[in-house]
Order: C-alpha cells, then sequence, then structure tokens
C-alpha cells in the first residue's frame, strides 16, 4: 500500500487554563494518550514559517474526533508540552493536521 498513513506515535491532549501563556497553569482535562503521526515541518514550512513570523515545531496528523471532541489548547509527547497553534483539514474528512509550538 502506497503512502499508508501510520499512526505509531502517541501524544496525551490537554486543556489548560493558562493565564501567562506558559502551558504551566492548571491542567482543567486530558485526554488518554492517543494514536497519532508525528512529524518534523519540512525545510520549505521552516523557512517561509521565519519569513512570515510564524514558526512550527512538531506537526502531528490525528484522527479528527480526538482533537474535536474538547477544546484542547495544548498537546505532550515525550514529556515535552506544546501549545496547539492551528489546525488544518487532513487526507480527508477523518483527519486533521495540528501544529504544535514548543515552550509557547
Amino acid at each position: 500500500m502506497k503512502n499508508a498513513l501510520t499512526f505509531r506515535d502517541r501524544v496525551v491532549l490537554m486543556r489548560i487554563e493558562d493565564q501567562h501563556g506558559h502551558g504551566s497553569g492548571q491542567v482543567i482535562r486530558s485526554s488518554q494518550a492517543v494514536s497519532c503521526h508525528v512529524g518534523q515541518p519540512s525545510l520549505t514550512r521552516q523557512l517561509s514559517g521565519e519569513v512570515s513570523g510564524m514558526s512550527a515545531d512538531l506537526f502531528i496528523h490525528l484522527w479528527r474526533r480526538d482533537i474535536e471532541a474538547d477544546s484542547y489548547n495544548y498537546a505532550e509527547h515525550k514529556g515535552i508540552r506544546y501549545r496547539i497553534d492551528k489546525q488544518a483539514p487532513g487526507v480527508n474528512d477523518l483527519f486533521v493536521w495540528v501544529t504544535l509550538i514548543k515552550g509557547a
């Protein structure tokens, strides 16, 4: 099967009430670890992001139902907390791409 999408990574989605914007506030709710595909932004995306003033540290591709169930604003991957910056349509209506920013 060509271009098969495999979800072998895990992230924990969180809703954090954070008055300072550093992800250090109180966790209001969190998900179980959800399956996803984690990827680094391509060099083209990194360069265009720097030019436009928008950066991305990670991209995750996951089931739409996992992230739209609650209004999550942070994700944790391998013990590092990232702010969810934006979402974009995935390969079809079942999936979504999410941009994560570290230390935000």
